[in-house]
């Protein structure tokens, strides 16, 4: 699952959460990329539980302090993912200039969208100079039904610096957009420049109850950061592959 779709996710999600503050927890279901695979992300007051069973674990994020963490069943270790952009920078190196050229970014409003979930929606083009990057559905509607600004910061303060890692332009476009949910609008579906679905919600359950527990780290993992995890890559290589003993 990519950051941005989480991104996407969390925001969405956010929008009814503050009007079902009574209830135990709010549920989104949203399609993620190309590949079709369906993830949860569970809310409940300021802490949120992103599903991932393709990875093995799923992610618990703290809105309020904006930390978020990976939580890995099959490694038994929480991993804080908070300097995720750092970490990035640090695996790309010299690949990426580190100051990147200003972006032609262009945001253009293209009149009404469908409904999705309930909710209407404005239709939005995002390109980069002259090259479309993808489509959005943003809903203003679902912005206001409560104060869900605390949220879309939250987004904005995880993809910041994000625009300076990506190499290409639309990856930059990617993060900068996210910036900007807060005043345009929640996203609801977004598809790329051929016109191909990306990200889409397809259920929102405001009556959720999680399992108890949902959003606690479980008992007797090991914390770890992710810088961490990255010098033992160093050392040790990727999962599964053995490096061969220093002479």
């Amino acid at each position: 699952m990519t950051l941005r779709c989480v991104s996407r996710g969390i925001v969405a999600l956010s929008l009814v959460t503050v009007s079902t503050a009574a209830l135990s927890a709010t549920m989104i279901r949203f399609k993620d990329d190309s590949e079709g695979v369906s993830s949860e992300i569970w809310v409940s007051g300021p802490k949120a539980r992103v599903n991932q069973p393709e990875d093995g674990g799923y992610m618990i994020m703290d809105l309020k302090a904006n930390r978020q963490y990976m939580v890995s069943d099959q490694e038994k270790r929480v991993i804080d993912m908070t300097d995720m952009a750092k970490g990035m920078k640090g695996m790309i190196g010299d690949a990426v200039p580190h100051e990147q050229p200003p972006l032609d970014l262009k945001v253009e409003k293209k009149g009404k969208g469908p409904e999705i979930v309930g909710f209407a929606t404005e239709r939005y083009i995002v390109s980069v100079g002259d090259e479309v990057c993808f489509e959005e559905f943003l809903s203003p509607q679902a912005l206001r039904t409560g104060d869900i600004k605390h949220f879309t910061d939250a987004m904005a303060v995880m993809n910041d610096g994000l625009a300076d890692v990506g190499a290409e332009p639309c990856d930059r476009a990617e993060a900068e957009m996210a910036k900007r949910y807060g005043s345009l609008g929640v996203p609801l579906r977004s598809l790329d420049a051929e016109g191909s679905v990306i990200h889409e919600v397809t259920t929102l359950n405001v009556n959720f109850d999680p399992p108890p527990g949902a959003f606690d780290f479980p008992a007797g993992y090991q914390r770890t950061t992710l810088q961490e995890v990255m010098q033992e890559m160093m050392r040790n290589g990727p999962p599964g592959m053995t490096m061969p003993p220093n002479d």
